[in-house]
C-alpha cells in the first residue's frame, strides 16, 4: 500500500527545527485519566539548540503531524525538560513536555459547592484554577493579589464591585505580566453614569489597552476598544449594535496576541464575537489585567481569569451540560484533576453515567458524555497488527452497596433517617407498653407507664412514666424480643429525647444489658426542667470507653435499655421519653446473580439515603459489571488521516474478521511515533469496549419500581 511520507512541524518557543532535524518524535495522547505528552530528539552539533537556537524549559510547544501536504495540529503544550546528551555518535538534545493539560495539576482547591450542576463546577475549575490568575471572589474580601489604583473597590455577595467617583476613572489590577492574554470576566452594571470596562496588557492607569462597556442608556452605547498611552486615549474600534442592559449580567472575553508585527484583538460578548481588530503597532508587548469604572458608574465583576484553559471554540461551548446536580461537594486542598475525575465518573446525561474530558489539539478543554464523539477516520483495511482480548477481570456478580451512615434501628415506617417508633407505635394492654419489637415496662415500684399524646417532641405519641411515691429514682426499661436484639457495632449511636419535671435532680442513668445480662452503664445530665432534650450517645466497641463495663459485654446482642430518673429528696413526679432509637447504621443492599465463581464488589456512597436507593445503585452496578470487558491493541504505519486527526475518547469502528469483531470501540490512549531515519509514522491505539453504566434512577422505571429521577441527578460528595 502506497502512502505519503510523514510530515512533522514542531515549534518550541521561537524555534522551528527543520524537518530534517527531527530525528524522532513520539506523542502519547490521553484523556480523563491522563494527559498528553511528547518527546522529540534533535541534533545538537555546534550548540545548535543549546545556544544558537536556544530551546528552553517553559517555552510554548506546537506539534503537528501528518502526511504529504497535510499536517494537522496534534498538540499545544509546553516544554518541561531539555536534556542534551553526547555520545560517540554525536551530540543530541531531547525536548520533552506535556500538553496544556499540565495546568490541571498546578493548583489545589479549597471550596464548597452547593446545589450546583456538574458542568458549572467544571467551568469554575477550568476558568479559575487553570489560569495564570483567577478569582471568583468567594474569599469574601479582595485579596492581596489585587492592586487598587484609585476608587472604591470591595466584595458583596461573592462579587467584586467598583464604584467610581463622580469625576474619576478608577482601576483595580491583578494577574501575571504576560504577552498573550485571554481575559474573561462576568460583569453587571448597576449604577450607570458613564461606563465600566476591562483592561489588558495593563502597565499602569495611564498605559494599557481597555475595552469600554456602555449600557443602552449611554448616548453612545455598545463596546469600544481603546489604547491609553501616556494618559491619552486613542479609539481603535467599536460595535454599537450590541445591547448592554443595566442590572443584567454578561460575560466579556478579550483575546490579545501578537500577529504580523502588530497586535490582534478579539472581543466576545456572551460568546458572540463583537470586535475583531488588528493594529499595526504593538505599543505594549505584555502586561497584567485590570477592572475599570468611570465617573459615577458602579459595576459588579465575577469569575475574572487571565489565560485559563479555553473551553470555547469559535462560538461552540466544549464543556457540555450534565443532568446531574450536586447537593454538596466540599474540598480542602484537593487537586483540580481529582475533582474533574470525580465529576466525570459520577455525572450522567440522558440516563447514562460517565463523561470524558481531554485537552484537545489547540489547547482547548473539552468535557462530554462518554461515547458521544465519533472519530471521522476510518481504519478499514489500515490496521497492520492487532491483539484482541476479552477477559473477566472486571466481572463482578455480587454487588454490596452501602449508603449514608444514618440508618436507624428499628426502621421508621415513614422512611425518616431517624426513628420514633419505639415511642410512637405502642399499645397499652396493662401496666406496660407493647411494641412490635418488645415492650416498655416499669422497673421500680409505684411507677406507672402511659401513652402520652398531648406533650410530645415528635409524632403524635411518647412514653410517659409517673411515680406516685419517692423511690430515690424512677426506673423504666425497654426489653427487646429475643429475635430483635440490637447489634451496636452495626448501629453505633443511641438517641434519646427526654423531658422531666422538677421532682428530679437532672441526672439520668442509662443501663444497657446484653443477652447474658452483662451491663454497660453511663450517666446523662438534663439541662433544664420541662423541656425536651435530645442526646446522642456513642455505643458499640468503638465507643465502649464511654461506658462502665464489667468483665465483658456483648455489644452485638443488646436486649435491654434501662432509664433511671433520679429524684430530688422526698419528691416524685413525671418523665417523658420520645424518639428513642439506635442509629448510625448504613443503608445497604446486596444484589447478585447465581454463579459458582463469585466475584464481589463493594462500595459506599454517602449520597444514598435508603435501602431502596442502595438497591437501585446495586442493580445498576450489577448490570454494568456482570459482563466481560473487551480490549484491542492495534497499530498501523499506513494510515493517512488527511486533515482530520485521531483523538482519545472518540468512538471508532473496528472490524477484525478473524476475531469476529465488528463493533465500535472507544479510543483510550493512543501513540504516534515518527522516525526521521526510517521515514515512518507508526500509530498505536488502545481501544476499549464496555457496557454503559446506567443511572440508578432508570431502574426505578421498571415495572413495579419507583420513579426516582433525583437519585442520580442529585449527588453529594467530596474529598
Amino acid at each position: 500500500m502506497s502512502v505519503a511520507i510523514p510530515l512533522v512541524e514542531a515549534v518550541f518557543g521561537s524555534v522551528t527545527p527543520p524537518l530534517g532535524d527531527i530525528l524522532a518524535l513520539s506523542m502519547h495522547l490521553g484523556c480523563t485519566k491522563e494527559i498528553s505528552d511528547f518527546e522529540c530528539l534533535l541534533p545538537n552539533f555546534d550548540q545548535k539548540y543549546t545556544v544558537t537556537n536556544l530551546i528552553s524549559v517553559g517555552d510554548d510547544a506546537l506539534i503537528s503531524v501528518g502526511r504529504g501536504t497535510n499536517c494537522p495540529l496534534y498538540l499545544t503544550g509546553r516544554v518541561e525538560e531539555v536534556a542534551p546528551e553526547s555520545n560517540p555518535v554525536g551530540h543530541f538534545m531531547w525536548v520533552r513536555g506535556r500538553c496544556l493539560g499540565e495546568r490541571l495539576f498546578r493548583r489545589v482547591v479549597t471550596k464548597t459547592y452547593k446545589n450546583i450542576k456538574g458542568e458549572v463546577v467544571v467551568k469554575n475549575l477550568i476558568d479559575i484554577y487553570t489560569s495564570d490568575f483567577g478569582d471568583d471572589f468567594d474569599r469574601g474580601q479582595l485579596g492581596d493579589d489585587w492592586t487598587i489604583h484609585s476608587g472604591t473597590w470591595g466584595i458583596e455577595n461573592n462579587q467584586c464591585y467598583g464604584d467610581a467617583g463622580a469625576t474619576t476613572v478608577d482601576h483595580c489590577s491583578a494577574g501575571a505580566d504576560t504577552k498573550r492574554t485571554i481575559l474573561k470576566a462576568k460583569f453587571k452594571i448597576t449604577e450607570y453614569s458613564w461606563e465600566a470596562g476591562v483592561c489588558v496588557r495593563f502597565q499602569d492607569p495611564d498605559n494599557h489597552y481597555f475595552v469600554s462597556l456602555r449600557s443602552a442608556s449611554h448616548s453612545l452605547p455598545g463596546i469600544f476598544l481603546y489604547r491609553r498611552k501616556l494618559a491619552s486615549n486613542t479609539h481603535f474600534a467599536n460595535n454599537q449594535s450590541v445591547t448592554i442592559l443595566d442590572n443584567t449580567e454578561y460575560e466579556i472575553r478579550v483575546e490579545v496576541q501578537h500577529e504580523n508585527g502588530g497586535v490582534r484583538f478579539k472581543i466576545y460578548l456572551d460568546n458572540t464575537l463583537a470586535i475583531n481588530y488588528w493594529n499595526s503597532i504593538e505599543d505594549f508587548d505584555s502586561g497584567k489585567i485590570a477592572l475599570r469604572v468611570k465617573e459615577g458608574t458602579k459595576c459588579y465583576f465575577d469569575d475574572v481569569s487571565q489565560n485559563a484553559l479555553g473551553h470555547i471554540r469559535g462560538t461552540t461551548e466544549l464543556i457540555e451540560n450534565t443532568d446531574t446536580t450536586y447537593t454538596l461537594l466540599k474540598y480542602e486542598d484537593t487537586p483540580v484533576f481529582d475533582i474533574l475525575k470525580y465529576i466525570a465518573e459520577t455525572a450522567d446525561k440522558s440516563g447514562v453515567i460517565g463523561f470524558d474530558f481531554r485537552v484537545e489539539y489547540d489547547g482547548k478543554f473539552a468535557f462530554f458524555p462518554r461515547n458521544s464523539k465519533t472519530s471521522p477516520i476510518s481504519l478499514s483495511e489500515k490496521l497492520e497488527y492487532s491483539r484482541y482480548s476479552k477477559d473477566i477481570h472486571r466481572i463482578r456478580n455480587k454487588i454490596k452497596v452501602k449508603g449514608a451512615a444514618e440508618k436507624p434501628y428499628p426502621l421508621d415506617t415513614d422512611g425518616q433517617p431517624w426513628s420514633d417508633s419505639l415511642t410512637e407505635d405502642l399499645t397499652k394492654p396493662n401496666n406496660y407498653l407493647q411494641h412490635a419489637d418488645g415492650k416498655w415496662q416499669p422497673v421500680t415500684g409505684y411507677t406507672n407507664l402511659y401513652i402520652e399524646t398531648s406533650t410530645v417532641h415528635t409524632g403524635s405519641k411518647c412514653v410517659k412514666a409517673r411515680c406516685t411515691q419517692h423511690m430515690y429514682y424512677m426506673g423504666i426499661e425497654f426489653l427487646f424480643d429475643s429475635d430483635k436484639y440490637v447489634d451496636c457495632n452495626r448501629y453505633p449511636k443511641l438517641f434519646l429525647t427526654l423531658r422531666e419535671d422538677n421532682a428530679h435532680d437532672k441526672r439520668v442513668t442509662i443501663t444497657l444489658e446484653d443477652k447474658n445480662s452483662n451491663t454497660a452503664i453511663r450517666e446523662l445530665s438534663i439541662k433544664e426542667y420541662d423541656n425536651f432534650e435530645t442526646s446522642e450517645l456513642g455505643v458499640g466497641e468503638r465507643n465502649q470507653e464511654s461506658w462502665s463495663i464489667g468483665t465483658s459485654f456483648d455489644w452485638e446482642n443488646v436486649k435491654k435499655v434501662r432509664l433511671d430518673f433520679h429524684q430530688n429528696s422526698g419528691s416524685y413526679g413525671t418523665a417523658l421519653v420520645d424518639r428513642m432509637h439506635f442509629g448510625g447504621g448504613r443503608w445497604e443492599h446486596i444484589e447478585q446473580v447465581a454463579s459458582s465463581d463469585v466475584r464481589e464488589y463493594a462500595e459506599t456512597d454517602e449520597e444514598l439515603h435508603s435501602d431502596h436507593e442502595c438497591e437501585l445503585r446495586a442493580k445498576a452496578l450489577l448490570d454494568y459489571l456482570k459482563d466481560p470487558a473487551e480490549h484491542i491493541t492495534a497499530g498501523t504505519t499506513v494510515l493517512d488521516y488527511g486533515t482530520d486527526r485521531l483523538q482519545p475518547a472518540d468512538k471508532i469502528h473496528i472490524t477484525l474478521p478473524n476475531e469476529n469483531v465488528d463493533a465500535d470501540f472507544r479510543i483510550l490512549p493512543l501513540g504516534l511515533l515518527v522516525s526521521g531515519e526510517d521515514q515512518t509514522l507508526e500509530i498505536t491505539l488502545e481501544l476499549g469496549k464496555e457496557k454503559p453504566l446506567l443511572a440508578d434512577y432508570l431502574y426505578g422505571l421498571r415495572p413495579g419500581g419507583v420513579t426516582l429521577e433525583s437519585l442520580a441527578r442529585t449527588k453529594a460528595g467530596g474529598k
